[in-house]
């Protein structure tokens, strides 16, 4: 079981496969999880500190979620939208040490590790898995 404690970075990553269902919205998600998650990425005690980096770095976490949503990918170590997005397969609500228990683990269809400091967390649209299950079956 692979333990995080923050934004690690070493020599392999995680990568996931996500299927993001087409009702939930990124209000949808804890957003004190979000706030938490990219204040640790700035290194900031409070969004206060510079509000201008921070909505910058929201910015950043609401493109990536529409890119999952959207069947597109997202590099973890592009910016703070896949950092944290990261983050949040990893989270739960009570500890930052857990692994695949965060708010968005329930959308991970599979889960790898590679060997780059940087993961990619790959949206998959339900159309395009019915089709797929479709063909195979």
């Amino acid at each position: 079981m692979k333990l995080r404690n923050g934004f690690v970075s070493n020599s392999s990553s995680s990568s996931f496969v996500v299927l993001l269902p087409d009702t939930l919205k990124f209000e949808d998600i804890n957003q004190e999880n979000i706030k938490n998650s990219i204040l640790e990425y700035l290194g900031f005690e409070d969004e206060k500190e510079d509000p201008d980096e921070y909505n910058s770095a929201l910015d950043d976490v609401k493109k990536a979620f529409s890119k999952l949503k959207d069947g597109s990918e997202v590099w973890t170590g592009e910016d703070a939208g896949g950092r944290v997005l990261e983050e949040l397969f990893y989270k739960s609500d009570d500890s930052r040490d857990t692994d695949l228990e965060g708010p968005l683990a329930k959308y991970v269809i599979a889960s790898f590790d590679t060997s780059s400091d940087a993961g990619q967390i790959i949206g998959v649209k339900r159309a395009d898995v019915e089709k797929i299950l479709s063909e195979t079956a």
